[in-house]
């Protein structure tokens, strides 16, 4: 058997050990400064001449210069043990340990633990301290592994990068980790205006992370408030995980705008201010992320992005990959010939697929030594640089994502799509009462009209927005978004599933000369024509948008009429943008002027500029001319 030397870890017994210690990534090199300890500096035993370690110039003990920098990486740092790979030392403190492996065990690096937890708790030459360096890794030159044994249950998980000493010093400083405050500190979650599925969902998330099951599924019903529950877990995540920041991501960004509109919304069971009042959201709309943001929205396409560093055509957010996936196993023939046309020749499931691959680490690395053949470069697998990897993944991306670049395609695509749109209740089970040709759509049509009709009648004292409408023309209160889009959950849910398009269909049947807009995609503010139409407020049915530019004509054109001078261009210009805001969300407030179109132009500072202390009024004056 054979023992190690507690000074230097060679094998006694006259038998030399062979010790390979590949440095594991060059990350480490850009956050810690590198030192090289030669114990032969210092005493070698005599099969290790002095000499030979003097000309490499490895500094020993006493040259070793743990404050040369916030964080120092020793390399071969000696241990009761045997020498550790690397020794991480922030702020003259030994605070972690790296085990160093070739690239061919990155497979089962998990099996170096053992060796790490060695190191880890072995005791340093020069260190009194006996306690075990808490930070763990194992690492080669593509993968990186880490462990906090001061979780209540460590156990290693993969990462990105080495830390940055600064963030270790974070880390120390607190009295424990994210993993244990998410198992030993989240508080019960209080039932209030929570649905059972909602806690279940909240609830189940919260002990699959306390579990250390980071990945969770939560699957809900149609209309079952998936938004919100995931604003409630994201909300308890912050207060009471002390998680730093959380990434809400989307595939198009009609979802990152609808997602952001309930962050501001969401009032938390224990606090009466909303959440933006308590944390920074931000929806990315570039590559720049506030370090003051505690929660970013941002497109899968966005992100990559960001984290590739490659150019986005803006209007690639609007389209959802997944939906081109399931749009193209719904597809006709007609259908798929258009798509194909319009792409250039490119299969519907190829357009999908080609991303998905573009991806695949294989095929990137086989494109990049395809690309150090054709300039006459000999290259492995091995001997890629970084550089060139990426250099080809970027440029398998980009032919991936080329096809998307043109407005016809995504037309088409977005076209098919709406076409086959359906709402699935997997609740409510239909079954077949009849099979052939229906000569019954007109009869359908109204029994659904008439179920709007009677559910507004019977709800009119208990939702919001209806006591709106009930009360005019003495309306008590304005009607906000809010309002609207309470109505809309209780209408689209199970068992009505009275969507504005199934409505606005309905109405197209059976009163088809007094509706319009039957082409432009709905918004949840249609919900107020319906409503108006339903109560013989109005006789016609518009989209809400039109109704809110009608009245903004007369409204402005009155009020010109009114002043001694007309708006300016300017003014005019920001009393469009409010109009617009309004057609969307039913109000406008000081508040709204955070939204990004709002925003942009200059928001609340820029519009209190231009009409001074007649910004509150004006806009009582459109929330009340413009959805009257």
């Amino acid at each position: 058997m054979l023992k190690r030397s507690p000074t230097t870890g060679s094998a006694i017994a006259g038998r030399r050990r062979t010790r390979m210690t590949p440095r594991p990534t060059r990350q480490i090199s850009t956050h810690f400064r590198h030192e090289t300890y030669d114990p032969g500096s210092e005493g070698a035993p005599a099969h290790r001449p002095k000499a030979r370690t003097g000309r490499l110039g490895r500094p020993g003990l006493q040259q070793l210069d743990l404050s040369a920098a916030v964080g120092v990486a020793v390399r071969e740092c000696p241990t009761d043990s045997g020498p550790a790979d690397y020794v991480l030392f922030v702020n003259r403190h030994g605070v972690g340990v790296i085990e160093a492996k070739e690239d061919s065990a990155r497979e089962n690096l998990t099996v170096t633990e053992v060796q790490t937890e060695r190191y880890g708790a072995a005791h340093l030459k020069w260190r009194t301290d006996d306690t075990p360096l808490r930070f763990r890794f194992e690492a080669t030159g593509q993968t990186i592994r880490f462990t906090d044994i001061a979780d209540p249950a460590p156990r290693s998980r993969e990462i990105f990068h080495f830390f940055r000493p600064e963030t270790l010093v974070a880390w120390l400083a607190q009295p424990e980790t994210l993993r244990r405050r998410l198992a030993e500190q989240m508080p019960a979650l209080p039932s209030t205006n929570l649905r059972d599925c909602q806690i279940g969902a909240v609830t189940g998330l919260e002990q699959s992370l306390a579990l250390y099951k980071p990945r969770a599924l939560v699957h809900v019903a149609t209309g079952a408030g998936k938004t919100f529950t995931a604003i409630t877990a994201v909300y308890r995540l912050l207060k009471f995980g002390g998680a730093k920041r959380i990434l809400f991501l989307v595939d198009t960004r009609n979802l990152g705008k609808q997602a952001h509109q309930k962050f501001m919304a969401y009032t938390p069971p224990d606090d009466p201010r909303k959440f933006t009042e308590l944390y920074n959201v931000q929806r990315l709309a570039s590559s720049s992320i506030d370090p003051h943001s505690q929660v970013c929205i941002s497109t899968i396409q966005r992100m990559y992005s960001i984290l590739s560093g490659e150019p986005m055509d803006e209007s690639a957010e609007d389209l959802s990959l997944n939906e081109v996936q399931q749009t193209a196993k719904q597809l006709d023939d007609k259908a798929r010939a258009r798509i194909e046309k319009a792409s250039g020749g490119i299969a519907v499931a190829e357009l999908g697929k080609g991303l998905i691959v573009a991806l695949d680490p294989d095929a990137v690395v086989a494109a990049a030594l395809d690309n150090a053949r054709a300039k006459g470069i000999t290259r492995s697998e091995d001997t890629l640089s970084p550089e060139e990897i990426e250099a080809a993944r970027a440029e398998r991306v980009a032919a991936a994502c080329a096809p998307f670049d043109k407005p016809e395609l995504r037309d088409e695509i977005e076209g098919a799509r709406r076409e086959r749109e359906q709402l699935i209740d997997h609740i409510n089970l239909d079954q077949v009462t009849f099979s052939g040709f229906s000569e019954q759509a007109e009869t359908l049509a109204n029994a659904l009209v008439q179920r709007f009709a009677d559910y507004i009648a019977a709800h009119k004292d208990e939702i919001a927005a209806l006591d709106f409408f009930y009360q005019q023309p003495y309306r008590r209160r304005q009607l906000t978004f809010d309002m609207i889009e309470e109505l809309h959950e209780h209408l689209s849910k199970p068992p009505l599933m009275l969507t504005t398009e199934r409505l606005w269909s309905a109405y197209a049947r059976v009163q088809a000369g007094q509706v319009k807009g039957l082409t432009s995609r709905r918004q949840l503010t249609d919900l107020v024509s319906l409503v108006r139409l339903a109560l013989g407020l109005d006789t016609e049915l518009k989209p809400f948008s039109e109704q809110v530019d009608k009245r903004f004509q007369e409204w402005i054109f009155r009020h010109n009429a009114q002043r001694g001078t007309a708006f300016t261009p300017e003014q005019t210009e920001w009393l469009r943008l409010m109009k617009d805001h309004i057609a969307s969300s039913c109000s406008i407030g000081r508040d709204d002027f955070d939204y990004a179109e709002l925003a942009d132009k200059g928001g609340l500072q820029k519009a209190w500029g231009l009409f001074g202390k007649e910004l509150d009024g004006l806009m009582d004056e459109m929330n009340e001319e413009l959805v009257a």
